[in-house]
């Protein structure tokens, strides 16, 4: 199977997730790996004045985990972050967010794959949010401000 197929594959093909509500602006939700790991997404709202003194309402944080399940297992990044994505527009379903912040941390067994990830979420949100992205070291910020 080429590269492109995979890709597609694992982009159109996330992991079952299913977000709960678990307070006023709280979600979470996780998926058992495969091979025995787990992903973890929690989505928040919070008044981030301090950071975004422009923003007016909630930023709604997006932080995932995905650890394999032994010491040589790989994650299929890829497909991890589309069930990042999916378990994201499931809140955006329910909560419309104005802004979203997402950010991808770089792992020995999660490379940096910030121009994938942009991509991904260009395909998905691009027609309701502005995408902005901001490399900063080991990690990688995605903002997202509703058109």
């Amino acid at each position: 199977m080429s590269y492109l197929k995979l890709l597609k594959e694992a982009l159109d093909t996330p992991y079952k997730i299913s977000m709960k509500k678990t307070s006023a602006a709280h979600y979470d939700g996780s998926v058992k790996l495969p091979d025995g790991g787990y992903l973890d997404l929690t989505v928040f709202g919070e008044n981030d004045k301090v950071h975004f003194p422009e923003r007016d309402g909630l930023s709604w944080k997006t932080v995932f985990t995905a650890l394999p399940g032994s010491p040589t297992a790989v994650i299929d990044e890829m497909k991890a972050f589309a069930t990042v994505v999916a378990g994201l527009k499931q809140v955006i379903k329910k909560e419309d967010p104005k802004f979203i912040d997402i950010r991808a941390e770089k792992h020995r067994w999660f490379k940096d794959r910030g121009t994938q990830y942009s991509k991904m979420l260009s395909k998905h949100l691009g027609s309701a949010y502005d995408i902005r992205v901001k490399n900063r070291g080991r990690e990688t910020m995605f903002y997202l401000t509703k058109k």
